[in-house]
This record gives structure tokens, C-alpha cells and sequence, in this order.
């Protein structure tokens, strides 16, 4: 059989879960779920979205404490008003990290 020509949820999805494993390597698996029958049925996922939302929170608090900072933060550094301090403390450990050289 020949492959079918043309758009595929399943395509965008491959492609998808491909650009977010580039940008992360920690990324070990993942799904992608495209709901097109209704809001009723999005807001079923309301739960697994809170759920992942609590373990990134999770992920990102234990990532700074193994480097030594003890914060409390946003899983979204984007939306977060404290990202400046945040990023002087990467900043800082990266000097520390490689003796005193900027990168």
C-alpha cells in the first residue's frame, strides 16, 4: 500500500514530540493528545493536565535543590516574576562551575 499524501494528526504529533525531545534530552517519554470532539471532553483532561502540572512543578524544585538552591517556584519560568533572580543564580553557579570563567 502506498503512503498517504497530505496532513495527519499523527504526523503533527510525531513532529511535535520530536521538537520538544530536541530541545530537553531528560525527556524520556511522552504522548500527544488531540481532542477535536468538544469542550466537554477537554475538560475531562483538566485533571491529567493538573497532575502534570504538580509533578513538573516537582521536577523543577528538586533540579534547583540538587543544585543547591532550596526555592519554591512556578513550573513556567517564563510567566515568573522572580526569572531574573533565578537567572543570576544560574549565572552564578555556572561561574562557580567553571572556575571563575564567564561562559
Amino acid at each position: 500500500m502506498l503512503p498517504q499524501k497530505g496532513f495527519s494528526l499523527e504526523t503533527l504529533g510525531r513532529a511535535l514530540m520530536a521538537l520538544y525531545k530536541s530541545g530537553n534530552s531528560k525527556i524520556e517519554s511522552m504522548e500527544a493528545i488531540f481532542v477535536t470532539s468538544g469542550k466537554e471532553d477537554i475538560k475531562k483532561l483538566d485533571e491529567i493536565a493538573m497532575q502534570v502540572q504538580k509533578i513538573t512543578k516537582e521536577l523543577v524544585k528538586q533540579t534547583w535543590k540538587i543544585r543547591g538552591v532550596d526555592i519554591d517556584c512556578v513550573s513556567d519560568c517564563s510567566t515568573c516574576s522572580d526569572k531574573p533572580v533565578c537567572d543570576d543564580i544560574k549565572e552564578v553557579l555556572n561561574i562557580k562551575k567553571t572556575g571563575g570563567k564567564k561562559q
